[in-house]
Formats: C-alpha cells, sequence, structure tokens
C-alpha cells in the first residue's frame, strides 16, 4: 500500500460519512414534517368538534324554546374561537346527503385548507338556509311569530341581521 491510496482513503470515509448523515436528517425532517401535518389534522378535527357540537346543542335549545307557548324571541352571542389551528373557518347551514336522516347540517370548513365537517341538525322549527358567519363571536337568535303566516325561525351569524 502506497502513501497515496492512504488520502483516497480519508477522503472517501469522509464522503460516505457526510452523504449517509445527509440521508438521514432528510428523513428525518420528512418524517416530522408529516407528523406536525398528522397533529395538525387531529387539532383541527377535535377542534371542529367541539364547536359544531356546542352549537348544534345551542340551536336545539332555541328550538325547545320555539316549542314553548307564548310569543318569545332571543339572541344569544356564542364566543368562539376566530380560527383553528391557525386558520379562518366558516360556519354555515347546508342541506344534507344521503348520509343524514335530517335535511339540514351545521358545516365548518376551513378557508385556506380543504377541510370540512359536518353536524346533523335535528331541529322541527326551520332554521334560516342563509345562516353563515366566520369564527369569533356568533349570534345565535330566535324570532318567534307565534302566527301561521310567521312562524318561527332560528337562524345564526349573518342570518340574525
Amino acid at each position: 500500500m502506497t502513501d497515496t491510496d492512504r488520502g483516497v482513503s480519508i477522503a472517501l470515509t469522509h464522503a460516505f460519512t457526510v452523504a449517509i448523515t445527509a440521508v438521514l436528517l432528510t428523513g428525518l425532517l420528512v418524517g416530522a414534517g408529516q407528523l406536525l401535518n398528522t397533529q395538525e389534522n387531529r387539532v383541527t378535527q377535535q377542534q371542529f368538534s367541539e364547536i359544531g357540537n356546542d352549537l348544534v346543542s345551542q340551536l336545539d335549545r332555541f328550538d325547545r324554546l320555539a316549542a314553548a307557548p307564548g310569543n318569545a324571541s332571543a339572541t344569544v352571542t356564542q364566543q368562539y374561537p376566530r380560527d383553528v389551528a391557525g386558520y379562518s373557518y366558516r360556519l354555515s347551514i347546508v342541506e344534507t346527503d344521503e348520509r343524514f336522516t335530517q335535511s339540514h347540517a351545521l358545516e365548518l370548513e376551513h378557508l385556506q385548507k380543504d377541510t370540512s365537517v359536518r353536524y346533523p341538525i335535528a331541529n322541527d322549527t326551520p332554521i334560516a338556509a342563509e345562516s353563515s358567519a366566520r369564527g369569533g363571536p356568533i349570534e345565535v337568535c330566535l324570532d318567534h311569530g307565534g302566527t301561521a303566516t310567521n312562524m318561527s325561525l332560528i337562524a345564526f351569524g349573518e342570518g340574525c341581521s
């Protein structure tokens, strides 16, 4: 073995070490990015679940109020976060498909991501189909006319105006 062969061996060892380290770091970065994306989706689904269930529960309370005898009108402002997992979102009433037995559902959707969740609404009192709002403080209101021509109507967000 000559002295020049030893110099090549050291350079190759360093090159292989740098290459293997780069591959391992790339793998770690890709794995960490996927983990963060998965956690962000999990947080989004959990917060949507809390907000959706709370608002559907509030709509149900207004439905029971509308069924009570007499004329009643009420407005409540619910406080919800303005964004979920760093993104703004919209709540709206939508028509349901064959998955639900109810005709309408509350839909929460991200405005920047392609994520939405629907919660069926089982109210006897009609809910304004044009009801929608962005995240944040949301008004829920009941307009109880009490006559056959002016039935009770539950709305939220922009539908209360």
